[in-house]
């Protein structure tokens, strides 16, 4: 009688113990400590439809990189509604890196060494009309944005993390040919235009338009992986402004 009471007891204890698990796990949207890992050509990540990026007059976007193999590679395509041209953007084909701004494409010679873990980033800002593609704390491209170009990026558009793509009538077709083959982590966005120290400073902080989170993120057939070797592990702090 009483070892079966003890039973019960433990049996409820754990019983609670796990649910209260399980409630922590499925109301935690955190990606922190995950990555995406872009192992075929099906493998893609979108921009969830509740996560809208707002009209910015200055911008900071990063992205951690792994790459495979030697292969033209796309990091991410940000399109504005209606448009084929890439409003913003960063790919990679041989030994260069290529930024796009407002349709424009730069291209500048820039190899990252495959099988290490490689954090990329693009500023913007309209006071200064000046994009920077700042790799690893350090400035490899800085362009002078032309005048006649927006002052602004344009708001509630299509991003899509490994692959390029466009919208027809709106369907979102992937596009081929340039697939990301390797992992990927921590793609934040902030609305302020940092510098590279402040980049570097921010490694391991949120971005306060788009986050390293589930609710920022649609995953169709290519779910984040655990990895507990990141740099900034399970946990992270927030900018806000």
């Amino acid at each position: 009688m009483n070892i079966n009471l003890h039973l019960t007891k433990l049996q409820k204890t754990f019983f609670f113990s796990f649910t209260v698990l399980l409630m922590t796990s499925s109301t935690n949207p955190s990606l922190w400590g995950q990555k995406a890992a872009f192992l075929g050509h099906s493998c893609y990540w979108q921009l969830s439809q509740t996560c809208n990026v707002p009209s910015l007059q200055e911008l900071s976007v990063c992205v951690d990189l792994w790459r495979q193999i030697v292969t033209s590679w796309t990091a991410f395509v940000y399109k504005k509604p209606g448009e084929l041209d890439i409003e913003l953007g960063l790919a990679g084909k041989g030994g260069n890196l290529k930024a796009w701004l407002f349709g424009t494409e730069w291209t500048v010679a820039y190899d990252l060494p495959l099988q290490q873990w490689h954090t990329v980033c693009l500023t913007w800002s309209n006071r200064s009309r000046e994009l920077q593609l700042i790799v690893n704390g350090t400035v490899g491209l800085r362009a002078h944005v032309h005048d006649s170009a927006p002052s602004n990026l344009a708001p509630n558009g299509t991003l899509t993390l490994g692959v390029s793509h466009s919208v027809i009538g709106g369907i979102m077709d992937i596009e081929t040919g340039t697939n990301f083959i390797g992992e990927m982590t921590m793609f934040r966005m902030w609305r302020q235009e940092l510098s590279p120290q402040q980049l570097v400073d921010l490694k391991c902080v949120s971005g306060n338009v788009v986050t390293w989170s589930r609710n920022d993120w649609e995953y169709p057939g290519c779910p984040p992986v655990t990895d507990n070797k990141l740099k900034c592990g399970e946990t992270s702090l927030n900018i806000h402004a």
